[in-house]
């Protein structure tokens, strides 16, 4: 289980060609065409595995005009809106599921809806596995009849959100299917074979309590699979790295909402420009402001004890992996780690599962 390099899209999908993935089916698509969207990072991972299936690739996409005319993986890049061929051949995958949204709404006009998936999505296709996703905001990680999606805002909620934070509400699900407002994961009527989150964990007030309650809504083997921000190349790079003290010390006071000292810690934040991360261009530590702690402070206090989102837990892979390992040994949890990742050289995020 040692950890190794690997891109959020050879992750995803390595998690769904599983025991009842459909191979005769999935086969059929050696007839088709395929256009990847975005010629970076996953656009090459995604291209390096169509490649290995043996999957014909007609071009790249991408809206970066630097990128525009030139051969990427020995493929030619095109600008989507000077497409002007049509043909109901092609199958266009989204390789950066971040922004699939717009994506999907700037393709809409030129080809069949039912032609543009993101990767997560085509794969689904050849799956019956039902996937619980924790936490989806305006941008699914999974899209398909057998996904369910929980948070603690509705539709309109996550739209109003995602507005307020200068994003496209166009990609939020047309239904939440299970909703509470204080996170509580004991609302899930039924047992799921994958529970997934991406960049959730890090925000939860109580980091046992959000584990146990995945567990219970496991299936036996179950797995949930994870998301998780590195904190030394992302904005949270100056805080200091959770300890299982503080995980214990949620646990056992059962917290509820975050406390004034992590809603404090948004002092520290930096930028979040995961290669100048990677560069050592860390920024400089944001400098003392008694304004900004009068205002965290007023902000806390008016709360009225209700919840506050910040990140109140700060991991690098061995980091989690050792305090899994603890919580498994003290009996608090019942999860094996059965994989995790390195974060990859420029990107800020590493990925891992436990399995139930």
């Amino acid at each position: 289980m040692d950890g190794n390099i690997i891109s959020r899209v050879e992750f995803i999908w390595n998690q769904l060609i599983r025991e009842d993935f459909d191979k005769m089916a999935f086969e059929k698509f050696k007839k088709r065409e395929f256009i990847i969207f975005s010629a970076g990072y996953d656009g090459k991972a995604l291209c390096h595995i169509l490649k290995n299936e043996n999957m014909m690739i007609k071009f790249f996409f991408d809206n970066d005009e630097k990128k525009q005319g030139m051969i990427f993986e020995g493929i030619e890049v095109k600008n989507p809106n000077e497409f002007l061929e049509t043909k109901d051949n092609y199958v266009i995958l989204i390789a950066n599921s971040s922004n699939s949204a717009q994506i999907r709404k700037q393709l809409n006009d030129k080809f069949r809806n039912d032609e543009i998936y993101t990767y997560q999505e085509f794969l689904l296709k050849f799956t019956n596995t039902s996937i619980l996703e924790i936490g989806p905001l305006n941008n699914p990680n999974f899209i398909g009849k057998n996904v369910k999606y929980f948070d603690v805002l509705g539709i309109e909620g996550l739209r109003s959100k995602a507005q307020s934070w200068n994003v496209d509400p166009f990609g939020v699900p047309q239904k939440i299917d299970y909703i509470s407002e204080s996170g509580d994961l004991s609302i899930v009527d039924k047992s799921f074979p994958v529970v997934f989150s991406s960049h959730v964990i890090e925000h939860q007030p109580n980091f046992v309590e959000h584990l146990i309650k995945v567990e219970k809504i496991l299936q036996s083997n179950g797995r949930y699979i994870m998301i998780i921000p590195d904190k030394r190349y992302c904005y949270d790079h100056y805080q200091e790295l959770t300890l299982i003290e503080d995980i214990l010390d949620s646990y056992y006071q059962e917290a509820k909402i975050h406390s004034l000292k992590i809603l404090l810690s948004y002092l520290r934040r930096t930028h979040n420009n995961a290669r100048n991360h990677w560069k050592g261009n860390h920024g400089d530590l944001p400098k003392f402001s008694i304004e900004k702690v009068k205002e965290i402070i007023k902000q806390y206090k008016d709360s009225n004890k209700q919840y506050i989102d910040a990140h109140a837990w700060f991991f690098t892979p061995d980091s989690f992996k050792n305090i899994i390992e603890i919580l498994n040994q003290l009996g608090l949890i019942h999860l094996s780690l059965i994989e995790i990742s390195e974060t990859a050289p420029g990107q800020l995020e590493f990925y891992a599962i436990l399995q139930k």
